[in-house]
């Protein structure tokens, strides 16, 4: 069934729960689907989730063609009605999740992580409407196994909370009159005696500061003959020569700022196109279109004509396909600085019924000729991991990194 995007969601603010291999949601759909009991519906409750090439967002994809709505758009009845219906499935995945983790079954922290969301949910539930299959108000829940990362929110520095002052005044005891007849008439004299001195003192702190700051700006008394800390004007030379020096500077960091302009749009030139999920699930075979790498480069010990066992390095698979799936594989080992050997075969690349890419080989010739292609039977079967490329499996089950090669 076709699948279509439905959200996209900016991964500030959230955080992974678990492991990434709890997030599987391959496994996550085989086992709802095979468990309809934990609630009607189960198997198309998670939407499926696609990171972006920057990192920064996910996709979330879900089948059907019905239309899409947030769940906090919808009235107070239906979304009540909703998210009940999905509180019930996540709680009953959780408590199957618990099951199966006291049982030692590993498929008990992929359900128990999938139970969990960010909250409120009414904001990462989503209702299908009109779907084929006749049913209606069909949930969809984004953002799962994931949580608000409170920590990053509130910061790291930890927060001082300062309790209020009672706004009752304490009580007052009493005074007796005579011990108000007691004080000296003269206590409001004394304590300006104290005081007068100090603020004298900060009035001569501030008129020494004053002076010193108009002596700085050339200023001083008639007839002054010192020259202690004025404000002396720099040579002619020196400034004019302090001039050009900063103009040159400006030409340098201009011309950095263009070369770093360049080398930007060389990056943006040099980048391979994405691999589209829409034309992959399309089964486009142009997407293919250009040149790939496969797996990486190894180390293999390798006996020569001569019964000599040398350290080789055998590089990275390149597969060059045309507009219409067909193209040339190649592998080259190369011992030191010599080339070992260049093994060559056409290939020929479809789509099966499972959504997977195929490739056939049905010869490999190699240079020189007494070399023999190892990888028999030459099939790799490879599914898209990404934007930027897919993971391949040969006839052995040995599983290879299949990448899109820079513009050279």
């Amino acid at each position: 069934m076709q699948s279509r995007r439905i959200a996209s969601t900016p991964l500030d603010g959230l955080i992974a729960v678990g492991r990434a291999s709890d997030r599987d949601f391959a496994q996550l759909s085989a086992y709802a689907a095979a468990h309809p009991e934990l609630g009607e519906g189960i198997e198309r409750l998670f939407a499926e989730p696609v990171a972006t090439r920057d990192g920064n967002r996910i996709d979330w994809y879900a089948e059907g063609s019905g239309r899409c709505v947030a769940a906090d758009t919808l009235d107070a009845t239906r979304q009540g009605d909703v998210l009940m219906r999905v509180d019930r499935m996540l709680s009953a995945i959780r408590r199957e999740g618990e099951r199966l983790t006291a049982a030692g079954d590993p498929l008990g922290s992929l359900l128990t992580v999938a139970s969990e969301t960010p909250t409120p949910l009414d904001r990462y539930v989503y209702v299908q409407e009109g779907a084929s299959d006749g049913s209606a108000d069909m949930p969809v829940v984004v953002c799962w196994g994931y949580a608000q990362d409170w920590a990053h929110r509130t910061g790291a520095a930890p927060q001082i909370l300062v309790a209020r002052p009672d706004p009752t005044p304490p009580p007052v005891a009493p005074v007796p009159a005579a011990t108000f007849a007691t004080v000296p008439a003269v206590a409001p004299a004394q304590g300006l005696r104290w005081w007068w001195p100090l603020w004298l003192l900060l009035a001569l702190i501030l008129l020494g500061i004053a002076w010193m700051l108009l002596r700085a700006c050339g200023m001083g008394l008639p007839g002054d003959a010192t020259h202690g800390w004025r404000y002396c004007r720099p040579p002619t030379e020196a400034l004019a020569g302090d001039i050009e020096r900063g103009r040159r500077l400006d030409d340098i960091a201009r011309q950095l700022e263009l070369q770093l302009v360049q080398n930007r749009l060389t990056c943006v030139a040099n980048t391979p196109p994405p691999l589209p999920k829409d034309r992959w699930l399309g089964k486009d075979l142009s997407i293919l279109a250009g040149c790939w790498s496969l797996g990486r480069d190894t180390q293999s010990l390798v006996v020569d004509e001569n019964g000599k066992q040398q350290q080789c390095t055998v590089r990275a698979g390149t597969i060059c396909f045309s507009a219409d799936g067909s193209g040339t594989r190649e592998q080259t080992t190369e011992c030191g600085s010599e080339r070992f050997s260049t093994c060559k075969a056409d290939i020929k690349a479809r789509f099966n019924d499972a959504g997977a890419l195929e490739t056939e080989q049905p010869d490999t010739k190699c240079d020189p000729p007494t070399i023999t292609w190892l990888s028999a039977p030459n099939r790799l079967t490879c599914k898209r991991v990404d934007d930027a490329g897919a993971l391949c499996k040969d006839g052995v089950n040995f599983e290879h990194e299949f990448r899109r090669k820079a513009k050279e």
